[in-house]
């Protein structure tokens, strides 16, 4: 028993030095929830996925519909020459979709449409052309609202309305209506620079004007100027005696202008733009007053369209900045866009005054004052 003690007690001594040499363990933590307020900056989270921008889900939704659609069929203005382009550059950005076009006086088509929601035998999806006609369109009951169009909403239309207060029409251009004068004629010392000066006898019978019992274009011109204080009745008046008669369009009268057959002419850059591009010795005026800033061509969609999401999805992108270029270039006209290059041809760039901008209610004067002969008496015209 003596001799066992130090051995017992060796054993106990060597046991604990091994444990003491041993590696420790720690235990391992419980997960715990992450605090409620996270230290993560807020911008570096990602929203979560019912935030998503109730706009983007739609429009999503929309362009998904009109790829199923598959076609867009349109009735318009435009000559198949320029609606060609126009088209092929919408296909290229949506070839899903494939526009077929019906170029189509303002007449017929009005019989046409009226036919097909009579009949039940829908076929045109969108129709085009002047604002005057498309609202008659929408008076016969023959459109439908577009909706919500994204493009809309850019800063670049410095936010300019494009359309219509019920939603029937989208503006897709505007054009701008003064005096232009014939350059091989008139030196730029020599020319107009108010209205007034356009009163001085020796403009008698110089300025070129298509009858007001023919066409709206005199009295687009009257109700701009009225309605916005720059001239009355007892002005234009006076101004009777200053017209060059012809008959005809806005077009024939650039014509004559180009022609020389007067100096000076009433007329629009949706027709004068052309003439200069062929070379016409022409320019627009810029008077004191200002050029008279309308709509354009309006687009809309036809009531009971069989492929409306199409139309929407066609609107949106003539809205946009890529459609807009396409659409200036095509027409050689200014887009209203920030981010839209100038597309006019350098002789009709002239140095604009403030425009005096008409809306849809002085455009729906100028067609009462049209059909009520208002000018035609004033002037003594047939």
């Amino acid at each position: 028993m003596k001799k066992t003690l130090p051995v017992f007690i060796i054993g106990l001594i060597l046991l604990s030095l091994v444990l003491a040499c041993a590696p420790q363990t720690t235990p391992v933590p419980t997960p715990v929830a992450p605090s409620p307020i996270s230290s993560t900056p807020a911008t570096t989270s990602k929203p979560p996925a019912q935030s998503a921008n109730p706009q983007d889900t739609y429009w999503a939704k929309v362009v998904e519909a009109a790829r199923k659609e598959g076609k867009l069929t349109m009735y318009t203005f435009f000559f198949s020459a320029q609606a060609q382009p126009l088209v092929k550059a919408f296909e290229q950005r949506y070839p899903e979709i494939k526009v077929e076009f019906a170029p189509m006086a303002s007449a017929v088509r009005l019989e046409r449409l009226k036919t097909e929601q009579r009949m039940g035998n829908y076929i045109a999806d969108t129709s085009d052309g002047a604002g005057a006609f498309q609202m008659n369109l929408r008076k016969e009951d023959l459109l439908m609202p577009i909706g919500d169009l994204p493009s809309l909403s850019d800063t670049a239309w410095q936010g300019l309305s494009q359309t219509d207060k019920e939603g029937y029409l989208v503006f897709a251009t505007v054009i701008y209506h003064t005096f232009w004068s014939n350059t091989t004629q008139l030196k730029s010392a020599d020319e107009p620079k108010t209205l007034k000066d356009l009163l001085d006898a020796k403009w008698k019978g110089k300025i070129i004007q298509i009858e007001p019992a023919t066409s709206s274009i005199a009295s687009t011109l009257y109700s701009g100027y009225v309605r916005h204080g720059k001239a009355d009745d007892e002005y234009f008046r006076q101004l009777g005696p200053q017209w060059k008669w012809v008959t005809g369009s806005t077009l024939d009268a650039g014509r004559a202008l180009a022609r020389g057959e007067a100096p000076l002419a009433w007329g629009s850059t949706s027709t004068n733009n052309s003439l200069i591009v062929d070379g016409a010795p022409i320019k627009p005026l810029s008077l004191q007053e200002g050029a008279l800033l309308a709509f354009g061509t309006a687009f809309s969609i036809v009531k009971n369209a069989p492929h409306p999401n199409a139309a929407k999805v066609f609107f949106n992108w003539l809205m946009s900045q890529e459609g807009q270029k396409a659409i200036m270039e095509n027409q050689g006209m200014k887009s209203l866009r920030q981010d839209v290059p100038d597309m006019s041809p350098p002789a009709a760039r002239i140095d604009w005054k403030q425009p005096v901008v008409t809306t849809l209610e002085d455009m729906e004067y100028s067609e009462q004052v049209f059909s009520s002969r208002k000018l035609v008496d004033m002037w003594g015209r047939k």
